[in-house]
């Protein structure tokens, strides 16, 4: 008989249950849901009010770029955490502005995506993901690896005060899909 205790049960931190089941949080037939979840976002900044431009490429080398004009994912640091907000929204699963939803002055009244889950299960599942910032008349930067912060955010660059607005770089990580590439017809269909 196999032994079964307290030293079986594995505890899984940070983003290593995306890693270990994509399938759980994700489909894997192609990235195209990951990088659903980041066009999402963007159009929820528009749903709300506050983006009027998203904009998508997709690069030769793979690399897909969602930018919008929206208000930019907060850079400050997180009250509790001790942490700047945009890195816990791209490490930490169920962390963004989407779920306090009965407080006055919410970020957000309604949205789509995963709620939260969406952009750390993109970071987890990509081999590099940049983020740019234009917020408070600064322009921030944090790069991922893997999950994992690579670049801290860090201000690169100066802007109007009234210059906002996200822009993210993806490079999906073709181990987790059964397909490398984003579904250029599926892209296309979820854009119009």
């Amino acid at each position: 008989m196999t032994d079964y205790s307290a030293a079986s049960i594995r505890v899984l931190k940070d983003l290593e249950p995306v890693k270990e089941r994509p399938g759980m949080y994700t489909r894997t037939t192609c990235p195209t849901h990951i990088v659903q979840e980041v066009i999402d976002n963007a159009a929820d900044e528009a749903l709300a009010g506050y983006a009027k431009k998203i904009a998508v490429r997709v690069g030769a080398d793979g690399v897909i770029e969602v930018s919008d004009n929206g208000r930019g994912i907060p850079v400050e640091t997180h009250p509790e955490e001790g942490r700047p907000a945009v890195e816990l929204v791209f490490c930490k699963l169920h962390a963004g502005g989407k779920f306090n939803k009965k407080e006055a002055g919410n970020a957000y009244r309604f949205s789509g995506g995963l709620h939260g889950v969406g952009v750390s299960v993109t970071n987890a599942l990509s081999t590099r993901l940049e983020v740019e910032i234009k917020r408070g008349g600064g322009v921030h930067k944090i790069v991922f690896a893997d999950g994992f912060v690579v670049e801290p955010l860090a201000k690169i660059g100066e802007v109007g005060p009234r210059t906002t607005g996200t822009t993210v770089r993806i490079a999906p990580d073709p181990k987790y899909f059964d397909s490398p590439k984003v579904n250029l017809g599926q892209l296309e269909h979820l854009l119009r």
